[in-house]
């Protein structure tokens, strides 16, 4: 899984720079889905259009629900030690660069927002 390498390169990157390294690539990675997945909110917020209390409802969900199950990802007891095996050897670690990865927040809050502008 992409997020699974994102999540990998993040936290080296952290723990390189002696910072907490598995809260904040987790956190990386839910800010990232949290953008990505703002489309599928813009459609759930054009059904929920008359009712206001309903959509602060959902946008309280929505946030919670994808900053849960990413935490609930990668804080189980074996996964980072899985992840790391899984890609510890990977071909990609020296072709791309780990500044790469750092964009990927800001790419995926323009393609977010910008759909969710389309949908909404």
């Amino acid at each position: 899984m992409m997020l699974d390498y994102i999540f990998y390169r993040a936290y080296i990157a952290y723990e390189k720079k002696k910072q907490p390294g598995l809260f904040s690539a987790t956190a990386y990675c839910a800010v990232i889905c949290l953008f990505l997945f703002m489309p599928l909110y813009g459609m759930l917020d054009i059904l929920l259009k008359n009712q206001e209390s309903l959509r602060k409802t959902a946008i309280v969900l929505y946030i919670i629900l994808i900053i849960v199950s990413v935490f609930f990802r990668y804080f189980r007891k074996n996964k980072l030690r899985h992840i790391i095996e899984k890609y510890r050897f990977s071909k990609y670690n020296k072709k791309i660069a780990t500044w790469l990865f750092f964009l990927i927040l800001p790419l995926c809050m323009i393609l977010g927002v910008w759909i969710y502008a389309l949908i909404s």
